[in-house]
């Protein structure tokens, strides 16, 4: 079986979602088609990357806050967001079109599809009606200044928000009481 070889361009002034966008394609990309997958610099668009040889593409963007758009072209895809925290929600829109889904429980419990090669990319908008889109959660219980307590509870926090961050979530409220 002859790997193929995936390329992700970025900025090479990308914020740091984005980046981390690059880095999560990367990831569950090489695990569901075994390719060879690489992040290279070379896109115009600080708010947006590519999959594949594709360059910039007149695409017309969601105006709401978190508006991301996935776009094939002749030559691969483009992923653009009106904000770098958008464009992390379209690479993790475009992991979802491509069958993989997401789990509380963290990356173990994650379904993601072996694919023997990529399948045909749909063109995607999301405009979240929502400015704010989170989770609130009663901490009486949670004792973080006790260690013990922590090292019981850290883990399966950083599950949640990895998973917050899948679907589509950009806030958290402690309900905290006197």
């Amino acid at each position: 079986m002859t790997r193929t070889r995936l390329t992700i361009r970025i900025s090479g002034e990308a914020a740091a979602p984005v980046r981390f966008a690059a880095d999560e394609l990367q990831h569950y990309l090489q695990r569901m088609v075994a390719s060879e997958v690489v992040i290279t610099p070379g896109l115009e668009v600080s708010t947006g990357l590519a999959l594949g040889n594709t360059g910039n593409s007149p695409l017309a963007l969601p105006e709401a806050v978190d508006g991301f758009a996935i776009q094939p072209t002749g030559a691969g895809t483009l992923i653009l967001g009106q904000s770098p925290r958008a464009v992390l929600h379209g690479a993790y829109g475009l992991l979802q079109q491509l069958g993989c889904r997401w789990s509380l429980h963290g990356r173990g419990e994650e379904f993601v599809p072996r694919l023997p090669s990529l399948p045909p990319v749909r063109s995607q908008q999301s405009a979240p009606r929502f400015a704010v889109r989170g989770y609130s959660a009663d901490i009486m219980t949670w004792h973080y200044g006790d260690a013990t307590q922590l090292a019981e509870h850290v883990a399966a926090d950083r599950d949640f928000i990895d998973w917050m961050g899948k679907s589509a979530a950009n806030a958290f409220l402690f309900i905290r009481h006197p």
